[in-house]
């Protein structure tokens, strides 16, 4: 039988006994950053020399320079390059990592063994993980962007709301119970749900990871 254990990563996910957790593996896999377009160079380059002209006035008039003068000016204009270069190039491994640990994150979220639901102020469902699809009979396509209080049993929906509401009201993780219809053949799952507010995916507005672990008797199912 395969066991687990919390994960040192974060108190919400969990690794295989006996194993790296996923978050301190090396990856291979990498996501590449998208190379700009010919139409998006120009477009740059046409604004760099707009704004070139625009400040023209306020550059001094080089042709009063002596020799001298002007091999210190390119330097000057060489080590800046480099400078830039080397922002650039620092820019670029950030957005690296930056993908790389999002990948991680993904992973783990999909393929923990527990339950995960992301839910908008509406209880609106933004992202679900595969145990969650498993446990509640539905294809993930099917949960996104729909309420979760569908999948409450209608006698439990005020606790939801309750909980769901001070989730959001509070930094500290929040736990309840609630009973919740499975979609392929509605049988009832007793459910402990933990909830905790957390910052969305996509942008910066305020989301709740959402917890839900089974523990339906045996007598129940």
């Amino acid at each position: 039988m395969i066991q687990f254990q919390k994960c040192i990563c974060s108190p919400f996910l969990f690794c295989q006994r006996g194993t790296t957790c996923a978050t301190r593996q090396d990856k291979t896999r990498q996501d590449k950053t998208k190379e700009p377009s010919i139409d998006e160079l120009t477009h740059l380059r046409s604004r760099a020399e707009a704004t070139l002209h625009e400040n023209s006035k306020a550059l001094p008039d080089i042709s009063i320079l002596s020799p001298l003068e002007l091999q210190a000016l390119v330097h000057e204009l060489q080590v800046h390059q480099i400078e830039l270069q080397m922002q650039s190039e620092e820019i670029n491994k950030i957005q690296n990592e930056l993908v790389e640990s999002r990948n991680r994150y993904q992973d783990l979220y999909d393929f923990a063994p527990i339950a995960y639901l992301t839910v908008d102020g509406n209880g609106l469902i933004l992202e679900a993980n595969l145990y969650a699809t498993t446990l509640l009979g539905v294809k993930r396509a099917a949960l996104l962007g729909k309420p979760l209080s569908g999948l409450v049993f209608k006698d439990d929906a005020d606790t939801f709301y309750l909980n769901l509401r001070a989730v959001f009201e509070t930094p500290l993780k929040l736990t309840w119970e609630m009973r919740l219809n499975k979609q392929s053949d509605g049988a009832q799952i007793n459910a402990q749900v933990e909830g905790i507010a957390t910052q969305g995916r996509e942008d910066n507005s305020t989301a709740a990871l959402i917890i839900i672990s089974d523990i339906t008797g045996p007598d129940t199912r």
